[in-house]
């Protein structure tokens, strides 16, 4: 570092020294660009932080929670971890497919952000409910060329009617990119479709005289049952399929139901097919009053529960209705009336029986003293319950290069597997948590490690019907690596050693453990493995290599020949970018195998409205590692992607954005890059030509402090490398 330093001129040494002096100078700058850095390198990795501290992490994981029923309050209770949202289409739509009506908009935004906590959002595009017609569909849409199908309820848009679906689909299309605008993606769970049978559902359980009306919207001949059920079936498979394509990064539950004749719905095994853990599905109706209480086991176990070999999702549960438990007039959930069972029990069986992973509470229940003590339990019960007993090192005092091995023993008290989504294209697989590792050091994450964990969480079973917590034990081996040694080959250094459970999307959500003892730090959802972890030897810090600009990597041979191939189409995000950037820009795409690299391409991509960029290319068929540098970034490397083929191949990388700074095309960010930008930074606003544009990194067609902040947002060690 030394030498390079003496290396500089001295006008370099000054716009240097003076462009970091400026920058220190304007924290306010830095902190209105309002960018959010989603992962540091590994030498330097900044502690986790738990953004809604204002609920205990177990009740906030990832997967799962209690939730109150259409209404965005949690009631001020701590175990609850959001509410529900209700998303009116003719409120927000009431003159135009084109616009939205600001007021409408802006409560809808207030309703998901002020409440500090997790929302879903439940569509309410059917005609019951209590609110009205002009609430729940857009005035234009009555008089326009949409299948209306009128019965005792209410008029319904046929699903499988192509005109709704077209209106529909623009409608979810920029919604969706409404909320990224408004920076409140963030804070919803997951999506509440409405699928089109009664209260949004796949009810049909309509009256006998409703059904003819039904029959002839269908095309069905007399009462032909079967004929109504396909038909039915596709269109809420379709639906589905345009919420999926409008909000590729949500998940989505289906509200089951069932039919007064013959068969309904009969097409959730096919969604879950195609979209594995992105589609979820809801009992409703807990606590009614029929035999089985509401209970429907036969349909959720099976779908929710873990076994070899099988696809599996995320169940749900709401009641029938507010219970009289509270005193409620209504006495809607009054299980005592028909199956001899009170509130207490009901839930009991359901989390024993049902595998479940949300449940939502009516106010009624959520607020009252006299369920509080259930709902606790519940909140407790529900999901995977995650307890770390007995972590065992080798030693606590080891050389750089050393070995290191590490024993867990892991309790699951809960009602489900720990099942994670890996996220590629448009299906989500059921799959494992990773185990990550973090050196602390004064406060600082100096390494951080990421390692798979056998057996795979997602086989962690549940708690046993009698009461037992699931058991198991997953063994790592690592060495010890450089970057924690000492700058002296006599020195040592010591740190604090954590350990965690991670998401394998590299999207840094930690699930957090249930353990009360001190060890756990709930904050940063991490466990104190050991408090004095010496590593001894001299360690390899890298050093910073002056490099020409003009230097640039050879590329390999655009392959395949001919563009030979299956169409993939993928989406990524350049950190600091905002919606309304340029239209296009440009990357490098590189696809490894076997850590080798197979195929590599300069590919433009095009921007979408809500900041990210898409772009295409044509791969063979194969089990692939993708990697993706811009034109000014650290590379980024994703998790293995299967490209198959004469099958739609989608990769979804948005949410690992790719981080600037790397100017010299080295793969590193260094003080080498901090003088190539400072050099360029010669007024408060630099207009962009060819020859400095790649130092305008959040493209708004100027260099000025917020490129400069964005870059010094990565810069957290001498040397930051990118990933390989």
């Amino acid at each position: 570092m030394l030498d390079f330093w003496q290396k500089l001129s001295p006008a370099k040494k000054i716009a240097l020294l003076g462009g970091l002096l400026l920058v220190a100078c304007l924290p306010l700058v830095i902190l209105s660009a309002q960018r959010t850095q989603t992962y540091r390198s590994e030498a330097e990795q900044a502690p986790f932080s738990q953004s809604a501290s204002i609920i205990p992490a177990r009740y906030d994981n990832p997967g799962q929670g209690v939730f109150v029923c259409h209404t965005p309050s949690s009631m001020g209770k701590a175990y609850i971890k959001g509410g529900g949202v209700i998303v009116f289409w003719g409120k927000l739509q009431p003159q135009s497919p084109d616009q939205f009506d600001q007021a409408a908009l802006d409560e809808l935004v207030g309703q998901i952000k002020d409440h500090g906590k997790k929302v879903y959002l439940h569509f309410m595009i059917y005609p019951e409910g209590g609110h009205s017609y002009a609430e729940t569909y857009p005035n234009w849409l009555h008089p326009s060329n949409v299948q209306w199908i009128k019965t005792s309820v209410g008029d319904f848009p046929a699903p499988w009617d192509t005109a709704y679906q077209q209106k529909l689909q623009k409608f979810l299309t920029l919604l969706n990119q409404a909320l990224a605008q408004r920076q409140v993606g963030d804070k919803v769970e997951y999506l509440e479709p409405a699928s089109g049978g009664r209260f949004g559902t796949t009810h049909l359980y309509f009256r006998e005289d409703d059904f003819g009306q039904w029959m002839k919207a269908a095309g069905c001949n007399g009462p032909d049952y079967q004929c109504l059920s396909q038909k039915y079936t596709q269109g809420v498979n379709k639906i589905y399929e345009l919420y999926n394509q409008a909000f590729p990064d949500y998940p989505l539950m289906l509200v089951s139901g069932s039919a007064l004749h013959g068969p309904g719905y009969s097409g959730f095994n096919q969604l879950l097919q195609r979209y594995g853990l992105k589609v979820m599905i809801k009992g409703a109706g807990l606590g009614t009053r029929e035999s089985d209480c509401g209970i429907r086991a036969s349909l959720l176990n099976p779908l929710c529960r873990y076994a070899a070999n099988k696809e599996v999702t995320k169940c749900g549960q709401e009641p029938w209705g507010p219970s009289i438990n509270c005193n409620n007039p209504n006495m809607g959930f009054d299980p005592a009336s028909a199956c001899g069972k009170n509130y207490d029990q009901v839930y009991r069986d359901s989390l024993k029986n049902e595998a479940i992973s949300y449940y939502c509470l009516y106010t009624h229940d959520a607020g009252c003293a006299e369920s509080q003590a259930v709902n606790q339990l519940v909140a407790d019960s529900l999901g995977a319950q995650i307890r770390l007993a007995n972590p065992q090192l080798s030693t606590t005092d080891l050389r750089v290069n050393d070995p290191l091995s590490i024993t867990l023993r892991w309790f699951n008290c809960g009602s489900t597997a720990l099942n994670v989504p890996l996220k590629q294209g448009e299906k989500w697989s059921a799959s494992s948590y990773k185990l990550f590792l973090e050196f602390v050091q004064n406060g600082q994450v100096r390494h951080y490690q990421e390692l798979a964990i056998n057996p795979p969480t997602n086989t962690w079973q549940p708690k046993t019907s009698a009461g037992d917590c699931f058991e198991t034990n997953s063994s790592f081996n690592l060495n010890i690596s450089t970057v924690l040694g000492s700058s002296q080959t006599s020195g040592q250094e010591t740190y604090q050693l954590f350990a965690g459970l991670t998401d394998p999307n590299g999207e840094k959500r930690r699930f957090a453990l249930i353990n009360p003892e001190a060890a756990n730090d709930t904050q940063n959802r991490r466990y104190l493995l050991a408090n004095n972890f010496v590593v001894r030897g001299q360690g390899s810090p890298a050093s910073p290599t002056p490099t020409s600009p003009a230097s640039q990597p050879t590329l390999a041979p655009l392959t395949p020949p001919g563009g030979e191939g299956e169409e993939l189409v993928f989406r990524i995000k350049f950190s600091g970018v905002a919606a309304g950037a340029p239209g296009t820009a440009d990357l490098n795409l590189i696809f490894k195998q076997d850590g080798i690299t197979k195929y590599q391409w300069p590919i433009p991509v095009s921007a979408l409205d809500n900041g990210a960029y898409t772009g295409t290319v044509n791969v063979p068929p194969g089990v692939y590692t993708p990697c993706i540098k811009g034109w000014a970034h650290l590379q980024r490397c994703f998790e293995d992607i299967k490209i198959f083929a004469d099958a739609p191949n989608g990769a979804n990388w948005i949410k690992k954005p790719l981080l600037p700074g790397d100017f010299d095309s080295s793969n590193t960010l260094d003080i080498v890059d901090l003088v190539l930008l400072i050099e360029k930074y010669t007024s408060l606003r630099v207009p962009v030509n060819d020859q400095n544009k790649k130092f305008d990194v959040n493209l708004d067609n100027r260099i000025d402090i917020f490129d400069i902040a964005l870059v010094l947002q990565n810069y957290t060690a001498l040397s930051v490398e990118g990933e390989e």
